[in-house]
């Protein structure tokens, strides 16, 4: 007699096909847990980010990808208010409220029966959805942290001038992760903070990651692609307050007398009209800025540059978190010039693949560009160490099986088959 194959559900406000490496943590979750022989159901948003109409887009769907990923799923879309996402804080926790409302009908009226559930925060409402389900279902629980949300607004407006909100806001930290059975970082950063709050058996560090045949194609697409003739230093992502792009305009109008040096910028956010505006201002000639792109775009507009650019503004907070474009400039082969500290700035200099200054310094920054400008050895030299590193330590296939062996403990399953667990150091070595 054949057991019945456990379900699992997993809350998460960012999901297929949206952007962004969240986005793909948790697609890639579900598609390793109907592998292994699991039931999955996923409580999600609609497509948002940066805006709704970019995935009625081709470039934005992956038909492989979908048929693993909604075959034998139920995946419930809660229909939010249409704001646009941005990094406001208070648009973001209207949206997080939102979500947190219009999910909580979807998760106590299910009939379905759980052995566990996945909620994956910044937003804490996801992991207050997370202790509903627990109950709801009598099931374990997972945290899934991507950001340590009360870290990240306390120098924010409302919550730098009222301590109140902020004791509020630690509070329901707390409170969610006592509820855990488990509590899973991507960022190693995040383990001394969750230790001080006497949760240090339940962390279990799973970083964010490339998918091998992801490097492997990234590798054909950097050899095959022919590099801009001019000397080019890209950034990709979030044009946000943390990310502090302006800076890297500075860097931009501090290099223009070099004529073989030009920026870009793809993506969007709240700072992105202040970063043209400057543009505009200092009528620079050598610095464009792009819309988002599906990400096999991105990945050849990255292939064809010479330098991936990364940026966090000072702050404490930010010292314990890793940027996705990092692990993706890796993944692609282009040596990183960063203007990081704290847990990204290790990574980079542990795994020497590129060069850091601190936050802000812009003219550190260009002294970083002009040093692998000026010296081809050293720019291959990053390439390559960036590209191991990334096999080493950010490969997702064993990222995954290490998920489902915690899954496995955190809900005392015996009949997991066990997998290759060398499948990424078989590549490197092929």
């Amino acid at each position: 007699m054949n057991k019945v194959k456990e379900k699992v559900l997993i809350i998460s406000e960012v999901f297929y096909p949206e952007i962004g490496s969240g986005a793909n943590r948790i697609t890639n979750l579900v598609i390793e847990l109907k592998k292994n022989g699991y039931m999955v159901d996923v409580v999600t948003s609609e497509p948002s980010y940066p805006n709704k109409d970019i995935y009625k887009e081709d470039g934005y769907r992956d038909l492989e990808k979908e048929n693993d990923i909604y075959t034998g799923s139920n995946i419930h879309r809660v229909r939010t208010s249409k704001v646009k996402r941005t990094t406001n804080f208070f648009i973001r926790l209207y949206i997080y409220i939102n979500f947190f409302f219009k999910s909580i009908f979807s998760i106590i009226f299910r009939r379905s029966k759980y052995n566990l559930v996945i909620a994956t925060i910044p937003s804490p409402f996801s992991g207050v959805l997370g202790i509903i389900a627990k109950i709801r279902f009598r099931c374990k629980f997972i945290l899934d942290i991507r950001d340590l949300w009360p870290e990240c607004i306390k120098n924010v407006g409302l919550f730098r001038k009222n301590k109140f909100l902020l004791k509020i806001a630690y509070v329901l930290e707390k409170v969610i992760f006592k509820f855990t059975d488990s509590i899973v970082i991507n960022s190693n950063g995040f383990k001394e903070y969750i230790n001080k709050n006497k949760y240090k058996k339940r962390v279990v560090f799973i970083p964010n990651g490339l998918q091998v045949s992801e490097i492997e194609r990234y590798e054909k697409i950097r050899r095959k692609t022919n590099k801009h003739r001019k000397f080019t230093v890209i950034y990709t992502g979030m044009i946000g307050l943390p990310q502090n792009v302006t800076s890297l305009v500075r860097v931009a109008r501090n290099l223009r007398h070099i004529e073989d040096i030009e920026f870009k910028i793809i993506g969007t956010g709240i700072q992105r009209e202040k970063v043209l505006e400057l543009i505009d201002h200092y009528d620079l000639k050598n610095i464009r800025v792009y819309n988002p792109m599906p990400k096999n775009k991105v990945v050849e507009e990255v292939a064809k540059c010479h330098i991936g650019l990364a940026h966090l503004r000072k702050d404490s907070a930010f010292d314990l978190v890793i940027p996705g474009k990092i692990i993706d400039y890796m993944g692609i082969g282009i040596p990183i010039v960063a203007g990081v500290e704290g847990y990204a700035a290790k990574v980079i200099n542990d795994s020497e693949s590129g060069l850091v200054v601190e936050p802000d310094d812009y003219v550190g920054l260009s002294k970083a560009i002009m040093k692998i400008y000026n010296d081809k050895k050293s720019y291959e030299y990053y390439s390559k160490n960036g590209m191991n590193y990334c096999l080493n330590n950010f490969c997702v296939e064993n990222n995954l099986i290490k998920y489902i062996d915690l899954i496995e403990r955190v809900t005392r399953r015996n009949d997991y088959v066990k997998k290759n667990r060398d499948v990424c150091m078989e590549s490197l070595h092929q």
